[in-house]
């Protein structure tokens, strides 16, 4: 009789680290590779960006494909930083770079920059399992990464 209270106790444990802790394991692994995913395919749309000095529809159909591959919702915006030289006005002989933003980001000169943003909206629906199981907290994936074209 004295006993029942330990096994309940060794059965909750055992539920714990038999089903659980593989699924909160599993869960976690997926979530970073996916992210290492997503940056890499960030990363490649920015490269095909700066050797192609414009954003074709297939390639942003492309990346839109791949984002939505993940299973979490994620959201982006492309920003395009126009290079000006002016010359500097103090002495004349030199001359200052400086960028600002433009409102055509699909089509760059030699010396622009692009910048990606890309943030998560909404969780995959194993995380938010995970979440209400154990309490288990994975930051939102936020990520901004620039280049300059070539």
């Amino acid at each position: 009789m004295h006993d029942i209270p330990g096994k309940v106790i060794g059965l909750l444990l055992a539920l714990v680290l038999c089903c659980i802790m593989p699924f909160l394991i599993i869960t976690t692994e997926q979530e970073m590779v996916n992210r290492r995913l997503l940056t890499e395919d960030v990363s490649n749309f920015i490269d095909t960006v700066v050797d192609g000095r414009m954003v074709s529809d297939a390639e942003l159909r492309e990346f839109n494909s791949r984002m939505a591959s993940y299973g979490a919702i994620y959201d982006y915006e492309i920003h395009h930083y126009q290079r000006t030289v002016n010359p500097d006005p103090a002495t004349g002989n030199s001359y200052t770079v400086s960028y600002v933003e433009v409102d055509d980001w699909k089509n760059y000169e030699k010396g622009d920059k692009i910048s990606v943003h890309i943030w998560e909206v909404s969780s995959s629906s194993t995380s938010r399992l995970a979440h209400k199981l154990t309490g288990m907290f994975i930051r939102d994936f936020d990520l901004t990464i620039t280049a300059r074209i070539r």
